[in-house]
């Protein structure tokens, strides 16, 4: 059986998007190893899948030698530096890179098993429409396999409020404030609100409790995602907990500092609310206002607006 590796940033957003590339792999035959280093934690949710963590650098060739296919998300780091290194000079069969973004002065000449995104497409469309070329096939397919475990429920607390306030990057994290008083007003109204952070960043939100806000601990990935499946909608920044949800078909509200970047990185599976700063506020060079202000130029009262459209779908009034 032909052997195929899919090396994924490190984000796990990214990891969940990168499995749609690993998926197809495995149904056209291969046997699929997906490299990432928390990916793993989910691993009952991708029956018959295998995961692995990334070696160090010294370790790439000796790790990626028995592969004759390599899928890389690129992520312009040394990983993907060294990796693309090593098949220019021949040490590695057939490298596919994908690039979410490309420059030729920077990334250098393609070759025919390269694949550039359309920055208009969400990554789960450029992912299924890049490893459908790969594979030489006209069927285009989203699915990542993900499989929610026979004991849950979806959407079984419709009124279950999930708020996810934080990201990998400080500066995409919309204000903490706001994200609070999104939550009051839906208590209010009668849903369960309850906030969801990292371990390691739970300690800096442990006062919210003291607000009556519910927030539970998730120790991995895999509690993590029973939770969202069975709860009934998502609030939060651009973060993986945005791509979990949209990929288990979850409704999302999704805040972000920019609406050129969000076409692509946009959660793809199920279509949510992405709110932007809007276009007409200067992002003069030497000024970026939209840039450097984004968080004042979304309100609370606009997320609660992009909210209660996705409850009016549920005859939930809000």
């Amino acid at each position: 059986m032909k052997k195929a590796a899919v090396v994924c940033a490190k984000g796990i957003g990214d990891g969940l998007l990168m499995m749609v590339a690993s998926h197809r792999l495995k149904h056209a035959g291969y046997d699929v190893t997906t490299y990432h280093n928390k990916l793993s934690e989910l691993s009952p949710w991708f029956p018959d899948h295998s995961f692995e963590t990334l070696p160090p650098l010294e370790e790439l060739k000796t790790a990626f030698l028995p592969y004759s296919l390599i899928i890389l998300e690129n992520d312009n780091t040394e990983k993907a530096r060294q990796l693309i290194d090593l098949y220019k000079r021949g040490t590695l069969r057939n490298l596919s890179v994908f690039y979410p973004t490309y420059e030729n002065s920077k990334h250098g000449n393609l070759t025919s098993w390269d694949r550039v995104f359309n920055a208009s497409q969400s990554m789960v469309t450029n992912i299924s429409v890049a490893i459908s070329s790969l594979l030489q096939s006209r069927e285009i397919s989203t699915n990542n396999g993900l499989l929610p475990p026979d004991n849950l429920i979806h959407r079984k607390h419709l009124h279950r409020v999930v708020i996810h306030p934080t990201s990998s990057r400080k500066d995409d994290m919309w204000k903490k404030e706001k994200f609070l008083q999104v939550g009051a007003f839906l208590k209010e109204k009668g849903f369960e609100v309850v906030f969801s952070v990292s371990p390691i960043e739970r300690p800096e939100w442990l006062d919210i409790e003291e607000k009556g806000f519910l927030l539970p601990y998730f120790p991995k990935l895999d509690a993590m995602a029973s939770y969202i499946y069975e709860s009934g909608y998502v609030i939060g920044n651009d973060s993986v907990i945005g791509h979990l949800a949209s990929n288990l078909q979850i409704p999302t509200v999704i805040v972000s500092d920019c609406y050129k970047r969000m076409r692509l990185w946009r959660p793809g599976w199920l279509k949510g609310a992405v709110l932007t700063p809007p276009w007409y506020i200067p992002n003069f060079k030497g000024s970026r206002m939209r840039v450097r202000k984004w968080k004042e130029f979304i309100s609370t009262r606009r997320v609660l607006s992009a909210f209660r459209r996705l409850a009016y779908k549920d005859n939930i009034p809000v």
